[in-house]
């Protein structure tokens, strides 16, 4: 039996314990990041969401550098000794102190191209990127598959992101700032958790060898952060430019649903890459993980896409409210992206770091960053918040078959995942036509006609599911006979 095979029960068993710490502390994070959207609909104007978001993608996109990729590195590499470890941690610290000193001097600059008020409220939310090396210690409990203390730490942020904001509010009326505050409050106060708990927390070091090694891995890594910022905070920089703050809020919040389960399913993605790394001398282990994710995948994002498409109105009245919306066209859009991302080996990113091949990542991120620097700013140019909606629905139908399906077959030497992903894509259509036709009546968001609708949807899905796909029933047997052992 070869050392993978042996190795997987094992892993399996440290994978489930660890998913059970990790996808509770999402739901909670998630449960309070909903309530936050609830309050800050009513408690904040447009412009002031707008404002707030528009700095935290500058800073967003700074804070790439500091991260550096190291987290990646040091799960990966299967020796990380002491002077590994603490010249990683060095690093991290001397870039994120140089990145905090060129957002200072540039905040101006920055605040003269987006044509916004943006240069006081850059320098302050810069104290974020000088604190990012405090949450270095997150990477040992990721690497031993400890997933609890890095879901607490992540609940915490989200929550006293929550409770500052909102007493900061409610007490000075600052608006913005109050918006500000929370965020920095949150992301210090989670750095303090993680530092507390740490199992392990490195010191100064410098080796020289090891910088090598790092830098060889860090910088593509980087590179395709930068581009994957790029792609994600690029469209609010545009939207915000010419479109103005209060769009860009409407836009923010038309890609914060999907976004709210994408970060689920990320979670889930980023818990597999250690097990990836252990089954890295097993093309037919990797195979098979990457076929059974990519089928769980394709069926939460069909169920929950078509969901969101059918009840976009009902949603987007209960959450923020009905003066938000102008939110349901671009949530409707949004959601075809999220679709077609999710449903075509959303899992290819662990393939491509497993093996080392961050510069096909990087090449990737920048054919992303030219074009939604190119196309992007023409569709938003000419058609506002809709444009950058369309634009990720055509991102995603151009490149996915051009990039991201060549690295799939290159890596695995196939691509029968696909026939994992179409029932499920297949199930959500129908229960998405039968939950529209059930949906015409007029009425509240909470109403007796759209709660039987939904349930409706939601049994017509499972129903087609387990009649299409004979093979769901057995996979749910098995994964329930895992955890059990």
């Amino acid at each position: 039996m070869s050392t993978a095979s042996a190795e997987y029960p094992f892993i399996a068993k440290k994978l489930f314990i660890g998913s059970g710490f990790r996808i509770f502390g999402f739901v909670l994070t998630r449960l309070i990041q909903v309530v936050q959207i609830f309050i800050f609909a009513r408690l904040f104007t447009p412009h002031d969401i707008g404002t707030a978001t528009l700095a935290g993608s500058c800073i967003a996109i700074a804070s790439v550098f500091a991260n550096f990729g190291f987290f990646p590195c040091i799960i990966r590499d299967r020796e990380n000794n002491a002077p590994f470890i603490n010249t990683a941690f060095l690093l991290s610290a001397v870039i994120g102190l140089g990145v905090f000193f060129a957002v200072w001097v540039s905040a101006p600059y920055i605040e003269y191209i987006v044509a916004a008020d943006l240069c006081t409220y850059l320098r302050f939310l810069a104290i974020m990127v000088l604190s990012i090396p405090m949450r270095f210690p997150i990477v040992f409990w990721e690497k031993e598959l400890r997933f609890g203390q890095p879901a607490a730490a992540l609940c915490v942020q989200s929550l006293a992101q929550l409770v500052v904001s909102i007493i900061v509010e409610l007490v000075f009326r600052t608006g913005i700032w109050s918006l500000l505050i929370g965020n920095v409050a949150g992301f210090l106060i989670s750095c303090c958790y993680v530092w507390l708990y740490a199992m392990h927390r490195p010191s100064i070091q410098w080796h020289t060898a090891s910088a090598k090694k790092i830098m060889r891995f860090g910088t593509p890594f980087m590179l395709q952060g930068i581009n994957s910022e790029a792609m994600m905070r690029g469209d609010n920089l545009m939207v915000g430019v010419y479109a103005g703050t209060p769009s860009l809020a409407y836009y923010n919040f038309a890609w914060q649903l999907p976004m709210l389960i994408a970060a689920f399913m990320n979670t889930l993605d980023a818990m597999l890459f250690p097990v990836y790394a252990q089954l890295n001398e097993s093309r037919e282990g990797i195979q098979k993980l990457f076929n059974f994710t990519s089928k769980l995948w394709s069926i939460a994002g069909s169920f929950i896409g078509c969901f969101i498409l059918v009840y976009a109105d009902t949603l987007v009245l209960f959450l923020y409210g009905s003066h938000w919306a102008p939110v349901i066209p671009l949530l409707r859009i949004m959601t075809v992206s999220f679709i077609v991302r999710f449903c075509s080996g959303y899992a290819y990113d662990n393939l491509a770091l497993v093996r080392g091949r961050t510069p096909y990542l990087m090449k990737w991120g920048v054919i992303n960053t030219l074009l939604i620097f190119s196309l992007g700013l023409y569709m938003i140019k000419k058609c506002g918040p809709e444009g950058g909606a369309w634009f990720w629905v055509v991102q995603a139908v151009v490149l996915i078959p051009l990039i991201r399906l060549p690295l799939i077959y290159q890596e695995l030497r196939s691509l029968a995942f696909v026939k994992h992903v179409w029932q499920p894509v297949l199930c959500g259509v129908g229960a998405g036509l039968c939950g529209f036709f059930l949906n015409q009546r007029e009425g509240t968001p909470l109403s007796i006609e759209r709660l039987v609708s939904i349930a409706f949807y939601s049994a017509a899905y499972g129903v087609l599911l387990v009649l299409i796909d004979r093979s769901f029933v057995a996979d749910i047997k098995k994964i329930i006979k895992l955890v059990r052992e």
